[in-house]
């Protein structure tokens, strides 16, 4: 719960009725994960990873939403650059728009 609380979620004074314990909420916009994420489209794939590269918790906007750790760089405003199993796991085609979260070192 400790975790939970450190991203912006709050106790609901509810109680599961299959866990028996008390229930989180959280209001999307005041998840500092999400606070912290930013938006792009993917523009191509990253051939050799240089300094610029990343790594990175990086989400579809499909309607099947998948996330993975990855790695990542950024080009001229919304553009992103991923490695090939990513765009491939994450059923990305160019100009998809992409949510991420660069992880710190």
């Amino acid at each position: 719960m400790k975790i939970l609380e450190r991203q912006g979620f709050q106790k609901s004074n509810q109680v599961d009725i299959f866990e028996g314990g008390p229930t989180m909420q959280a209001d999307l916009d005041s998840i500092v994960t999400v606070i912290n994420s930013k938006t792009g489209h993917l523009a191509g794939e990253i051939a050799h990873p240089t300094p610029q590269t990343s790594e990175a918790i990086i989400v579809n906007s499909n309607l099947y939403l998948k996330a993975m750790i990855g790695k990542i760089e950024t080009g001229s405003d919304t553009q992103i650059f991923l490695e090939p199993p990513v765009i491939e796991a994450l059923d990305l085609n160019q100009g998809d728009r992409i949510r991420y979260l660069i992880l710190e070192p």
